[in-house]
């Protein structure tokens, strides 16, 4: 029932379980007194104002009338738990140690050069021509690499005195040292220095082994730059 501006009776709302003054804070669509109490009708129903609506409906004012339910927020669909996909195993890579590189590394060389007994005068120190020809190998040698040290070293058999072979084995290195100085060897690089009999190389008793410690060693020692695979 909608009226505007009709006073009828005046029923407080309570203690028989209808609404109270709270009810109506703000509720503008009932019919209130100068106390804010619902205005209700001899048959007990709550008077309307021309705003009323379903919407604004008082809980045991309205008979076969209840409040409609605020439409419920509409909830957010519930968030679907999707497996994951296990990731695969990282891939295992072997270790595999790169190739090691060339590298240059200095190797010292050792030249043994040998002069035979035969490319002096018998009982001499004096060189035959024959011995030129092969002392030309250790003077290329030292004009390539002209800081290397020259070793030369005399020997005898053991046929004779010591002092004799002591003697003829130093002249003889002596012999070598001067014709390398001739070719152009510096001659601080050279050490001349006999031996006599000692250090034999062959059996004296025999004629064959007698002529192989008579000899000139000439021994340097060259630095050499070889490429090799460096190792640990």
């Amino acid at each position: 029932m909608k009226v505007a501006g009709i006073v009828v009776l005046v029923f407080s709302l309570g203690a028989n379980g209808l609404p109270a003054q709270a009810a109506l804070m703000g509720n503008a669509g009932y019919v209130v007194d100068s106390s804010n109490q619902i205005v209700m009708s001899g048959s007990g129903e709550c008077w309307h104002t021309i705003v009323w609506t379903p919407a604004l409906a008082v809980e045991g004012c309205e008979k076969g009338a209840s409040k409609p339910a605020a439409k419920a927020a509409e909830a957010a669909p519930a968030t679907r738990s999707v497996a994951q996909p296990t990731p695969a195993p990282a891939a295992v890579v072997a270790s595999v140690s790169a190739p090691k590189a060339d590298a240059w590394k200095t190797v010292l060389s050792d030249k043994p050069f040998r002069l035979e007994g035969a490319s002096f005068a018998t009982g001499s120190s004096a060189l035959l021509a024959s011995a030129n020809e092969k002392l030309q190998v250790v003077v290329d040698a030292a004009k390539q690499h002209p800081e290397i040290a020259l070793e030369v070293s005399g020997y005898t058999d053991d046929r004779g005195s010591k002092a004799n072979n002591q003697k003829l084995s130093q002249d003889r290195a002596d012999a070598v040292k001067v014709y390398l100085v001739k070719q152009g060897v510096a001659v601080g690089n050279i050490t001349a220095k006999g031996y006599a009999d000692a250090q034999p190389i062959a059996d004296n008793n025999t004629a064959a082994g007698r002529a192989a410690n008579r000899r000139v060693e000439v021994r340097y020692v060259i630095k050499e730059e070889t490429k090799v695979r460096v190792t640990e």
